[in-house]
């Protein structure tokens, strides 16, 4: 049985953040972040066990070709984003 994934509002604002940061470099380039972020989500699914903690009880997964991190809890059967983090920007920007 498959996980149920669960984004806190926080975590939906980086998603459409980086979504618009995205178009606006390059028509289309938002959607390439979207599936990216959507194979990341399956893979939370199926098995979110599989990464690692950060901290305290948090996961993360790394996007491959954007510099993202998915943070994440697993309660249960649920999957909850809590972020969807850029690892290259300097803190406070």
């Amino acid at each position: 049985m498959a996980f149920q994934i669960i984004f806190q509002n926080e975590a939906l604002i980086d998603v459409q953040e980086a979504y618009q940061w995205y178009e606006d470099q390059l028509p289309e380039l938002g959607e390439d972040f979207l599936n990216e972020l959507n194979e990341i989500l399956e893979k939370l699914k199926q098995n979110p066990q599989y990464f690692g903690y950060a901290f305290d009880d948090f996961r993360d997964a790394r996007l491959k070709r954007f510099p993202y991190l998915v943070v994440f809890t697993i309660s249960g059967r649920f999957v909850y984003i809590n972020s969807v983090k850029h690892t290259k920007r300097k803190p406070g920007k």
